[in-house]
């Protein structure tokens, strides 16, 4: 009896201790997940917290962020680019571009989704936006959204105001400008021979650049380094600008060596590269005949091309120093059966802008001014 009291015992005593361990290692599952939904709810706060700053953010900025869904609609659109398109986010939200924005900039936009679909990345564009009564210029960038998969899942856009940056452009575009002319007019004064060589010059490189397909930003460069291009008379001495007799091979080499000169200054100076090559390349030739550089072929610009023929032309029609002027018909023979020297496409669309009524005009007092 007394064994069998003492199994008893020994057995609830074993299922005394297997509960209290049961409860022990419930107690610790218990502070394991106490612990565990801590440490989730601190990742969601944190992820709340910044999910609101970033929402505080993009709803201050004064860029315009839009999202929209592959269709085109809008999923979000932030204060700022509701207030540029004067709709409110009500609006804006599920609709299609075309339904509250104006032509022009649904066109962007939609012009701009199509390149990001086809090249999967951001791309960029200017565009102009009418807030009120006012125009504003605004660069606008694209990017796609993709979900795991890499699948597209949408496209956000960002749009930046840079309607002062333009100004400022401008107006050193205009400052710039006046300097340039400036420089033009003390340069024709040194060589009474050159009084207005530079804007006709000016008119025929703007003319064979239309005639080549050319467009607004390439003829403006043209135009910059056609008033620049006689640059180098400032480096020349004037005994030698005004002799009445041809030059011989020495003094040749001096107006080449004094032309190098010039356009080392030319490179210093803060103008668009197309402006530079431009003047840089001028005076080589496609056979590489041509100075400072010998430059022969693909190594001579578009830009210098054009002002190698135009220089030309306008040079051989007009009277120096040391010889008379030639007729047009000889002058552009000159450039036309010299195919190795002269760009043939720029010497043909020379012929073809003298073609029209404004290039025979032009011609015309060319050739007045010389008599």
């Amino acid at each position: 009896a007394a064994t069998r009291r003492w199994g008893l015992l020994g057995l609830v005593l074993a299922a005394i201790g297997a509960a209290l361990i049961s409860v022990f290692r419930s107690r610790r599952r218990a502070a394991a997940a106490v612990e565990l939904v801590a440490g989730y709810r601190g990742v969601v706060d944190a992820a709340r917290d910044q999910r609101q700053l970033l929402h505080r953010v993009v709803q201050a900025v004064p860029d315009l962020i839009a999202v929209q869904r592959p269709d085109g609609s809008f999923v979000f659109a932030n204060p700022a680019f509701c207030f540029a398109v004067g709709r409110t986010t009500e609006q804006v939200n599920d609709q299609p571009a075309a339904r509250v924005l104006d032509r022009d900039l649904a066109g962007l936009l939609d012009d701009l989704a199509t390149r990001v679909v086809e090249s999967r990345r951001a791309v960029t564009a200017e565009g102009v936006v009418a807030i009120g009564d006012r125009r504003r210029a605004f660069s606008f960038t694209q990017a796609p959204l993709h979900d795991p998969g890499g699948r597209l899942s949408g496209l956000v856009t960002l749009a930046r105001d840079v309607t002062a940056l333009h100004r400022e452009q401008e107006a050193r575009l205009r400052q710039t400008e006046h300097s340039i002319r400036a420089m033009a007019r003390v340069m024709e004064h040194r060589d009474p021979y050159l009084r207005g060589h530079t804007v006709n010059l000016v008119r025929l490189v703007l003319g064979i650049a239309d005639r080549l397909g050319w467009d607004a930003e390439a003829g403006h460069a043209l135009h910059q380094a056609a008033l620049l291009s006689q640059i180098s008379k400032f480096f020349i001495p004037q005994e030698i600008l005004t002799k009445t007799s041809r030059l011989n091979p020495s003094e040749i080499a001096i107006v080449q060596r004094y032309i190098g000169q010039a356009l080392d200054v030319i490179r210093e100076l803060d103008l668009p590269d197309e402006v530079t090559d431009a003047l840089l390349h001028m005076y080589e030739r496609l056979d590489g005949t041509g100075y400072p550089s010998g430059l022969s072929g693909p190594a001579i610009g578009p830009g210098g091309r054009v002002l190698a023929v135009a220089d030309v032309l306008v040079a051989r029609l007009s009277p120096r120093s040391y010889r008379k002027p030639i007729d047009l018909d000889r002058a552009v023979a000159i450039l036309s059966d010299n195919p190795q020297r002269y760009d043939p496409d720029v010497v043909a669309a020379l012929r073809d802008f003298l073609d029209t009524p404004v290039g025979k005009e032009l011609a015309r007092e060319i050739v007045s001014g010389a008599a």
